[in-house]
């Protein structure tokens, strides 16, 4: 392990002689020995520090790969990147298929604002439903006495029903298949379609649960878009994303939690590429994934979704209760 100075000189000072020697014994030890560069103390601490930890593991590797029943384990850091199971995070491999469904909703236009009832209004003062209107004839919020009333409830719902079928999580496995741990684990996704149909969304931009009927803020309530083509209408051909893992160990498996969801508006296939940047790796190492993405298309009015839905027993009291609102209103 050679290291080098390269702190300022004054030209002046310099022994020609000594640093044609220096060049001539630099040129002689570069193919041979482990050479570094530093500009100052603080320099040249960080990286003998973090050169003998290298030296060091590879020197125990290879003492432990000497012992009776013992593995061979090469003194290099080794990174494996493959898919995983979203829910076990067992790893899947290198390739997988990944099924979903693009439920289109014919008449979303015709869904109409979620505006409650209230009981004990007289009749005279509103509209046929029992509901109050304005002056204008308009229902009135005020009069209902809901000012953070949802008007968007309802397409909230049938957006998180679409939404819900449409995107599948994308979660990553890795294996550091060498005897040298690494730091600073870095990795750069990039995600190619062979067509401008796929959107990949961060987790938080999908909705875990069903909407709420009021809009005030409510800790830990999350955002909730209010049609499909919010989200769906970013499709795309080229996406990227990253990942960053403190520390793989030698010989240890991490499977960080879901990265991100992915959908599409038609069948395709996606070529993952990675490039993957650690403390301990000389230069980027590049692997490639590929995703079958399978896209079944259904086209459905909203009557024939809540319908579905109920039949599913997914809350079916509300369900029930906004099919017939929907229905009376459209």
């Amino acid at each position: 392990m050679l290291y080098f100075s390269q702190a300022h000189q004054d030209p002046e000072e310099l022994d020609l002689d000594q640093l044609a020697k220096l060049r001539e014994f630099k040129a002689k030890t570069f193919p041979k020995a482990l050479v570094e560069k530093y500009g100052n103390s603080i320099e040249f601490k960080e990286k003998l520090s973090k050169q003998l930890e290298i030296q060091l593991r590879g020197l125990l590797v290879e003492e432990g790969s000497g012992q009776p029943g013992a593995t061979e384990v090469r003194p290099v850091t080794d990174v494996v990147l493959h898919f995983a199971d979203p829910e076990t995070g067992e790893d899947l491999g290198t390739e997988i298929n990944l099924d979903t469904t693009l439920v289109e909703v014919v008449d979303f236009e015709m869904i109409p604002d979620y505006l409650p009832t209230k009981t004990g209004v007289n009749k005279e003062e509103s509209g046929s439903e029992g509901r109050p209107r304005s002056a204008g004839g308009s229902l009135s919020l005020d009069l209902l006495g809901y000012p953070d009333v949802n008007r968007d409830y309802y397409r909230q719902r049938v957006t998180y029903v679409v939404l819900r079928g449409l995107f599948r999580p994308l979660r990553f496995w890795l294996v550091n298949r060498g005897g040298i741990g690494a730091r600073d684990v870095y990795i750069d996704l990039t995600i190619a379609a062979s067509s401008e149909s796929l959107i990949l969304v961060p987790n938080d931009r999908i909705p875990k649960s069903m909407p709420s009927k009021r809009t005030g803020f409510v800790f830990g309530l999350e955002r909730q878009p209010s049609r499909p083509d919010e989200i769906i209408a970013e499709a795309s051909d080229t996406w990227s994303w990253n990942l960053e893992i403190k520390a793989l160990q030698p010989q240890r498996t991490v499977t960080p939690p879901t990265a991100f969801f992915l959908g599409a508006t038609e069948s395709c296939e996606l070529e993952v590429t990675a490039r993957i940047y650690a403390d301990t790796l000389p230069e980027p190492a590049v692997q490639h994934l590929k995703v079958m993405l399978n896209v079944s298309k259904v086209s459905i009015s909203i009557e024939e979704l809540l319908s579905g839905m109920i039949q599913e027993g997914t809350e079916s009291g509300e369900l029930e209760e906004s099919r017939a609102a929907v229905s009376r209103d459209l």
